[in-house]
C-alpha cells in the first residue's frame, strides 16, 4: 500500500465531535500504511499558506479520543 501525507485544516470555532472526525482520519490513515502520515494546520486555512503545520502523532492526538468537539 502506498504511504500517505494527509494534512486536515478546520475553518475556526466550534465542531461537535471534531475531535473524533480527526482521531478517526488518523485511524484509517494508519491502517491503511503505518508510515502515513497527518497534519493539522494551525490558525485555520491561513496555516495552509504560511506552511504553519504540525505532525498529529499517537501520543498528541490520544488524549482527546472520545472527548467529542472543541
Amino acid at each position: 500500500r502506498k504511504t500517505l501525507r494527509v494534512g486536515v485544516v478546520l475553518s475556526g470555532g466550534q465542531a461537535s465531535g471534531g475531535h473524533n472526525v480527526i482521531i478517526g482520519l488518523y485511524d484509517a490513515l494508519k491502517a491503511l500504511d503505518s508510515h502515513s502520515q497527518l497534519f493539522g494546520f494551525l490558525d485555520g486555512p491561513e496555516g495552509i499558506i504560511a506552511h504553519k503545520h504540525k505532525e498529529l502523532t499517537t501520543d498528541l492526538i490520544e488524549p482527546y479520543r472520545n472527548q467529542g468537539g472543541f
